[in-house]
């Protein structure tokens, strides 16, 4: 599937190939997260696939009571 996409996206099949594994659902924000989104925005920009470069950390929403819970 990676091998099909990559080319047609313009990215590295081994990024896309990352994608394609990862398993999605809900869980907590944690700062791997952070940093594992904060790389992709970054592999975006350079790629110029977005305008504007992004800071992951200031647009992540954080819900204190469950911060405090934990």
């Amino acid at each position: 599937m990676a091998a099909l996409l990559a080319p047609k996206i313009g990215l590295d099949a081994g990024l896309v190939e990352t994608w394609v594994r990862r398993v999605y659902g809900a869980t907590p924000i944690d700062e791997k997260i952070v940093a594992t989104q904060q790389n992709v925005a970054d592999m975006f920009y350079r790629a110029k696939l977005i305008r504007k470069a992004v800071t992951v950390k200031d647009n992540v929403w954080r819900d204190q009571d469950a911060l405090t819970a934990r």
